[in-house]
């Protein structure tokens, strides 16, 4: 499998001409999602911790560009991925969206699941609480129409059993205490 390094996803970030809050935001998953990982491979779980810090750090690779466009920004930048010879990457990427929760058949991957909830743990470059990052949506994007407040109000109880889930592998503190606020 063919990965780019760290600084190369970075350079996917600028490229796309990301600001700094985005950078910042995708470190911040990454680190979440990289720390989960770690947890849950050293307790047997089958990933490959490499991918998961990889997408995590490529995951709104398209997040600025689209903005105010209607196009989903998840979509555009597993396109984006697709273009530069990165299909795994690609499919979490797209994966990571709030509402893909729930579809069925997504998700399938543990990489995907932990890209996906370590985005749901971190508020602009902050880690927090599932409840702080729900009440966060709610106030920013539910404002916009009542779809998108239910959007948000339907994904909250799958994502709290997602979180279930990954810490009853990872063995790990639901607060993160290893990882930096």
């Amino acid at each position: 499998m063919n990965l780019p390094s760290r600084e190369e996803c970075l350079e996917m970030l600028r490229e796309h001409k990301n600001p700094e809050l985005i950078i910042n935001h995708s470190l911040k998953v990454a680190e979440v999602a990289k720390y989960l990982a770690e947890k849950m491979k050293g307790n047997g779980v089958k990933l490959n911790v490499d991918l998961v810090e990889k997408s995590a750090l490529l995951h709104d690779v398209a997040k600025f560009m689209t903005l105010d466009s209607g196009i989903r920004h998840g979509i555009k930048g597993a396109e984006i991925m697709l273009e530069k010879g990165y299909p795994e990457i690609a499919k979490i990427v797209e994966e990571h969206a709030l509402s893909e929760i729930l579809k069925k058949g997504k998700l399938k991957s543990m990489e995907s699941r932990i890209v996906y909830y370590a985005d749901k743990r971190v508020t602009k470059d902050r880690l927090v609480s599932l409840d702080e990052r729900f009440s966060y949506l709610r106030e920013r994007y539910g404002i916009k129409s009542r779809h998108i407040l239910d959007t948000i109000n339907a994904c909250y109880e799958p994502c709290k059993k997602l979180e279930q889930e990954i810490f009853s592998a990872a063995k790990a503190d639901p607060e993160l205490s290893g990882i930096g606020s």
